[in-house]
C-alpha cells in the first residue's frame, strides 16, 4: 500500500477488509480503477469484476487479457499475488438480473460494500434503444442488487460531464430529464426499431447523441433512490491517457482525442473543426479514478440524504484551449514521429465547415482511394478508404463538441481535495492544477507510440529519419524555447526593392520595419514622377496611415533612418541607374525583391513588355553583379500561365521567347506593336498575364546560377489584419467592385455566380514573401510558391455580391450614392447586355444630359465606358475557373513555432468574411473615397432616401407597363 510509514492513509484504511463490485471493468476507466485498488488499497478483501462473453471469447479470457496489459506491469512486480483478489462474475449488464447465477448473486449480496458502476456503451453513434439497454436498463438492475446488498456503504454511478450538453453552464445538480422515462418505454414497447430511428432525432431533441440523453435519463431514475442507497454521481470530461501513474502516457482505445492524435500522427487525418479559442476540457484517466476512489470514501462516510454529484473537468482549474492543444499536437508528433507515417503530419483544425469538408476531401478520402487503387494493383490489402470511414467517424462525433464551449462548475470537488490528508492527497493525487500540460502531451504522444502501436523507443530515430523523407522534420516550439528566426534572417541585412512605392512594396516595407527593425537599411528603386523626385515621393508614400503604428512602436523617424531612395526606372535601359548606385547597390545588397509591374490589364504591349520583361532582364543583371547577394525573389502571379487549369508549383514554359520578345519590341514604335499586339498574345486575354509569363521564364532560366525564389500570388486584396484592416490604395479588383456597387452605379456583370476566384489578402502576402525567404536561405529546397487561397477559402462572386451589399446597405453605406446599390450577375450575355443598356447606359445619358442643363460637368457616361471596360477584363477571369497547388506554402506554414505564427501569419483559419468586407469598405471610404466616420449619419440617410426613390420607380414602372398593356391591348378587346 502505499502510504507513509509514519502516517497511513485514511483512504486505503477504509477500504481495507472490503470487497468491491465493478462493472466495466474490460474498459478503459474499469481497468485502471482495478490497477488502482490493487496497488494503493492493498488491504482490500476482493474487487468482484463483471464480464461477460464477447464474439466467442470466454469470460475468463477476457479476464486474463485485461491483466497482461502494461498497465499492471507495476503491480505485478511489486506484488504479483495481490491479482488473486479479482474475482470474476460472469454476467451481462443488459440482461434481466445481470445475467448472474443464483450464487454469484447471493455472494454479491452477502459481500459487497462498494459499487463502482462504469460499464456503458460511450458509442456516439449507437442506436437509441441499445443505449437505453446499457445505460438506463443496466442501471435499473444493479440498483435491485444494490438493494440486496446488506453491507453496502457507497455506490458510484460514473455519468458524464455532458449528460446535460444542452445547457452551457453546468452545476453539480441533476437535472430535469429530457424526457419521461416512461414515455420512452412506451416509444420502445409501441414502435418498430425503424420508426424509433426515425423519430430518434426529434426525441433527442438538442443533444447530440443517444449517449448523452441517456445518461441524463439515467442520472434522474438515480435520483428516485437518494437517501434509500448511498448514491453518487461522477461525471468525468473527456477522459484521456494516464497522467502520473502507474505508468505515463498509458492508453488503450482509439476514442476521442486519442484517435485524433493517432490520425494525425500517421498523417492521414488533416483537418478537424473545432473553435480554436474554446476550451477542450479533457482530463487524465488516474486523475478520474483517484477522485473516484475518494467519493465513494467521502459518500460512506458522509451519509447523507442528498445525492452527490462531482463534477470531474479541468476547464475551472486548468483550462487549456483547442489552439494550445493543436500547438502541442504539432509540437510533439514531430519531436516524437510514430513508425510507418503514410504522409507528412500535418494539416490543421479548421473554423468553417466548408474548409473543413474541402480539406477532408482533397487530404483525406481523395488520397486514401488513390493508395487502396495502388494497392489493389499490386496486389495488397486495401485499408486506406476503411480508415478514412474510421477518422470520418471520429470527426463527425467529435465536431460538437470542438465547436461547443462549457463551463462545469465544481464546489465539490475542492471541499473533497480539502478534506484529504496530506498522504491521501499523494497517493489519491487528483488535483488538476498541478498538471503541466506540455510534458503530459509528451507522455500522451509517446503512450500512444508505446502502447497502441507498439513502437519502441529503439525505432525512434528511424522514424525521425522517414518523416525526414517525407518532408523536413516540423520544427514548432512554444514562444519561450525559439526566437523568432524569421525577423532573425533580414537582421543587418541591406534589402533592394522594386515598386516599393505600390500596394504591396508599401505593406512589404512597413512589415519588414515594424517586426525586423533591426535590418541595416532598404533601398528603393523610385522614379521621378509628376514632378516630384524619388525623396519627395517617399516623404508623401511613407506620411499615410498605414504607417501610424510603425512610427508608434519605432519612433516617427524610423523611416528617414532605415529607408533610401535610389533614383531608377525599372523600364529604362539598365533601370536607370547611376553609375555610383549601381556601385552602391552591387557592393552592399544582401536580398533583393523584384515587384515592380505594371498590374494594368489594358497596359500597351510595348510598355507592359519593356516594365515587366525587359526590367525583370535588367534586375536579374544586376543581381548577377552584387557581391553579397543571398536571395532574389521575383514577384510573378498566379494568372501568369492562364492556359493551366491547374498551377502546380513548378517552371512553365514561355507562350513566347522573352529574348527574342524583348529585341522585337525594342525597335517598333507604338503604333507598329499596338497592330499586331493581338499576334503576339496568341489567345491570351491581356498584356499583364502575357508579360508575366515572359518575366517569370526569365527568373527561372538563372535557378541555377542565382539564389533566385518566385512567389506567385492570386488575386491581391485589402489587409485582413494588420496594421490596418481593410486599408488599400487602389479600387483594383474587388475594391473597384465594392465601390462601383455601392455608389449604384454597376447593376450587372457578366460571370458564373457560384464560381469563385482566388483572393489573398495583401498582409498575407507579405508576411509569405518574409517566410519564404527564411525557408529558402535555411534549407535551399523550394523555389516556386503559388500564395493561393482557393484550397482552403472558397467564396463565389454571388457570396461576394451579396456580403459587400449587405453591408452597403446596411452598415457601410458611401456618400451620394448615385442610385440605390442593386442588380445582379447574369450567365447570360443578352441579359447582361439588356441590363447594360437599361441600367448603365440609359441613365448616365439622362443624367449627363440633366448635369449639362443645370450647369454642371457631364461624368456618369466617362465612368461608365471605364466600367465597360472594366467588364472586358472581368469577364475573362470570372467566367475562368483555375485551381492552383500550393504545397510549397502549406509545407512552410507548417514549419513555424507559435512566435512566428502570431507575427507572420499565413494561415486563415479565423477568417471572418463579413468583418473582413465590412473593414475593407469603411477603409475604402476612408483612404479611397475621403469620406470621414463624421459622414455616416448622412450617408445612411440618403441611402434610405434612395430606397424610397428605388421602389417608388419601380413600381411607377410596373404601372406603366400595365397600363400600356391595358390601352394597346385589352382596352381595344373590351371596346369591341
Amino acid at each position: 500500500m502505499s502510504a507513509d510509514k509514519t502516517q497511513r492513509s485514511a483512504v486505503a484504511e477504509w477500504y481495507s477488509g472490503k470487497n468491491i463490485l465493478v462493472t466495466g471493468a474490460t474498459g478503459f476507466l474499469g481497468k485502471v480503477l482495478v490497477e488502482k485498488l490493487l496497488r494503493s488499497c492493498s488491504d482490500i478483501a476482493n474487487i468482484y469484476i463483471l464480464i461477460r462473453p464477447k464474439r466467442g471469447v470466454k469470460p475468463e479470457e477476457r479476464l486474463n487479457t485485461i491483466i497482461n496489459v502494461p498497465l499492471f506491469d507495476v503491480l505485478k512486480k511489486d506484488n504479483a499475488k495481490i491479482l488473486q483478489k479479482i474475482v470474476l462474475v460472469k454476467g451481462d449488464i443488459m440482461l434481466e438480473g445481470l445475467g448472474l447465477s443464483n450464487e454469484d448473486r447471493a455472494e454479491l449480496a452477502r459481500n459487497v460494500s462498494v459499487v463502482f458502476h462504469a460499464a456503458a456503451t460511450v458509442k456516439f453513434d449507437e442506436t437509441l434503444k441499445s443505449s437505453y439497454k446499457m445505460n438506463i436498463l443496466g442501471t435499473q438492475e444493479l440498483v435491485k442488487l444494490a438493494y440486496e446488498m446488506k453491507q453496502l456503504e457507497s455506490f458510484i454511478h460514473v455519468s458524464t460531464a455532458y449528460c446535460n450538453c444542452n445547457m452551457k453552464e453546468i452545476d453539480e445538480i441533476v437535472y430535469p430529464p429530457p424526457m419521461e422515462l416512461n414515455k420512452l418505454i412506451q416509444c420502445f414497447q409501441g414502435l418498430e426499431d425503424s420508426i424509433l430511428e426515425d423519430i430518434t432525432p426529434r426525441l433527442l431533441k438538442d443533444r447530440p447523441n443517444a449517449y448523452t440523453f441517456t445518461k441524463a435519463l439515467t442520472e434522474h431514475y438515480l435520483l428516485q433512490h437518494q437517501g434509500k442507497l448511498p448514491i453518487a454521481i461522477f461525471r468525468p470530461s473527456i477522459v484521456t491517457a494516464t497522467w502520473n501513474e502507474p505508468i505515463p502516457g498509458w492508453v488503450d482505445n482509439l476514442n476521442g482525442l486519442t484517435g485524433v492524435m493517432l490520425g494525425a500522427s500517421k498523417g492521414i487525418l488533416r483537418s478537424a473543426i473545432v473553435v480554436r479559442q474554446y476550451q477542450v476540457d479533457i482530463i487524465p484517466v488516474d486523475v478520474v479514478i483517484n477522485m473516484m476512489i475518494c467519493v465513494a470514501w467521502k459518500t460512506a462516510l458522509s451519509k447523507t440524504a442528498n445525492m452527490p454529484v462531482y463534477n470531474c473537468s479541468s476547464g475551472t482549474v486548468n483550462p487549456i484551449t483547442w489552439y494550445q492543444f493543436e500547438t502541442l499536437l504539432r509540437k510533439h508528433i514531430a519531436e516524437y514521429p510514430v513508425n510507418g507515417v503514410f504522409w507528412y503530419p500535418g494539416g490543421s483544425f479548421k473554423s468553417y465547415h466548408w474548409q473543413h469538408r474541402l480539406s477532408v476531401y482533397m487530404l483525406q478520402t481523395v488520397p486514401a482511394y488513390l493508395i487502396d487503387i495502388v494497392m489493389a494493383i499490386i496486389g495488397r490489402k486495401q485499408i486506406m478508404k476503411k480508415l478514412q470511414n474510421k477518422l470520418n467517424y471520429l470527426l463527425d462525433t467529435l465536431q460538437y463538441f470542438g465547436t461547443n464551449e462549457w463551463i462545469f462548475k465544481s464546489e465539490n470537488v475542492p471541499r473533497l481535495l480539502s478534506s484529504l490528508s496530506d498522504v491521501d492527497k499523494k497517493t489519491f493525487n487528483f488535483d488538476i492544477s498541478e498538471l503541466n500540460w506540455k510534458e503530459y502531451m509528451v507522455n500522451y504522444q509517446l503512450g500512444i507510440r508505446k502502447y497502441l502501436l507498439k513502437d519502441t523507443m529503439e525505432s525512434l530515430p528511424a522514424a525521425r529519419q522517414h518523416v525526414n523523407s517525407c518532408s523536413s522534420i516540423m520544427d514548432t516550439t512554444n514562444d519561450q524555447d525559439v526566437p523568432n528566426r524569421i525577423s532573425a534572417a533580414f537582421r543587418g541585412k541591406r534589402i533592394l526593392l522594386t515598386g516599393g512605392t505600390g500596394f504591396m512594396g508599401k505593406v512589404f516595407v512597413e512589415k519588414i520595419l515594424r517586426v525586423c527593425p533591426d535590418i541595416d537599411c532598404f533601398y528603393l528603386l523610385v522614379r521621378n514622377k509628376k514632378g516630384k523626385t524619388p525623396q519627395e515621393r517617399l516623404r508623401e508614400v511613407y506620411a499615410g496611415p498605414l504607417y501610424e503604428k510603425l512610427k508608434k512602436i519605432h519612433g516617427k523617424d524610423i523611416i528617414d533612418k532605415k529607408c533610401i531612395a535610389i533614383p531608377g526606372d525599372v523600364s529604362e535601359i539598365n533601370l536607370g541607374l547611376s553609375d555610383e548606385h549601381r556601385k552602391l547597390i552591387t557592393e552592399n545588397v544582401n536580398f533583393i525583391y523584384h515587384c515592380a509591374a505594371t498590374v494594368r490589364f489594358d497596359e500597351p504591349l510595348k510598355y507592359a513588355v519593356m516594365l515587366n520583361v525587359r526590367g525583370t532582364k535588367f534586375m536579374i543583371e544586376l543581381a548577377q553583379q552584387c557581391k553579397q547577394l543571398e536571395i532574389f525573389c521575383h514577384m510573378s502571379t498566379a494568372y501568369a500561365f492562364l492556359k493551366e487549369k491547374i498551377l502546380e508549383e513548378r517552371p512553365y514554359p514561355p507562350p513566347a521567347d522573352p529574348h527574342q520578345t524583348i529585341k522585337s519590341i525594342e525597335w517598333m514604335n507604338t503604333d507598329i506593336v499596338e497592330s499586331i499586339t493581338d499576334k503576339v498574345l496568341a489567345g491570351l486575354p491581356n498584356t499583364y498575364c502575357f508579360t508575366k509569363s515572359l518575366g517569370e521564364c526569365l527568373v527561372v532560366e538563372h535557378m541555377d546560377t542565382l539564389p533566385v525564389i518566385v512567389l506567385r500570388p492570386s488575386v491581391v486584396i485589402p489587409i485582413w489584419k494588420e496594421p490596418v484592416p481593410g486599408w488599400t490604395d487602389n479600387i483594383n479588383g474587388p475594391t473597384g467592385l465594392l465601390i462601383g456597387a455601392g455608389k449604384g452605379v454597376i447593376r450587372t456583370m457578366f460571370c458564373d455566380q457560384s464560381s469563385y476566384a482566388d483572393f489573398i489578402p495583401v498582409d498575407i502576402a507579405v508576411n509569405a514573401m518574409a517566410i519564404a525567404t527564411w525557408d529558402y536561405l535555411t534549407t535551399k529546397q523550394r523555389r516556386i510558391y503559388n500564395l493561393t487561397s482557393s484550397h482552403e477559402i472558397q467564396v463565389s462572386w454571388d457570396e461576394i455580391i451579396d456580403l459587400g451589399r449587405r453591408i452597403i446597405e446596411t452598415r457601410m453605406p458611401l456618400n451620394g450614392v448615385v442610385w440605390y446599390p442593386g442588380g445582379s450577375m447574369k450567365r447570360s450575355r443578352l441579359a447582361h447586355n439588356l441590363a447594360v443598356f437599361f441600367f448603365h447606359t440609359i441613365p448616365a445619358i439622362f443624367v449627363d444630359i440633366l448635369l449639362f442643363c443645370l450647369g454642371y460637368k457631364p461624368v456618369l457616361c466617362r465612368v461608365q465606358r471605364r466600367i465597360t471596360k472594366g467588364f472586358e477584363i472581368f469577364e475573362y477571369y470570372a467566367n475562368n475557373q483555375w485551381d492552383f497547388e500550393n504545397k510549397n506554402a502549406t509545407m512552410i506554414r507548417d514549419k513555424l513555432n507559435e512566435t512566428e505564427r502570431k507575427i507572420f501569419k499565413i494561415d486563415r483559419d479565423d477568417l471572418d468574411l463579413d468583418e473582413y468586407f465590412t473593414n475593407c469598405t469603411h477603409a475604402a471610404r476612408l483612404y479611397i473615397l475621403n469620406e470621414s466616420d463624421e459622414t455616416l449619419p448622412a450617408a445612411r440617410r440618403h441611402m434610405k432616401v434612395m430606397w424610397c426613390v428605388d421602389r417608388l420607380c419601380k413600381i411607377l414602372f410596373v404601372l406603366g407597363i400595365l397600363y400600356m398593356l391595358y390601352t394597346c391591348i385589352l382596352s381595344p378587346i373590351f371596346s369591341n
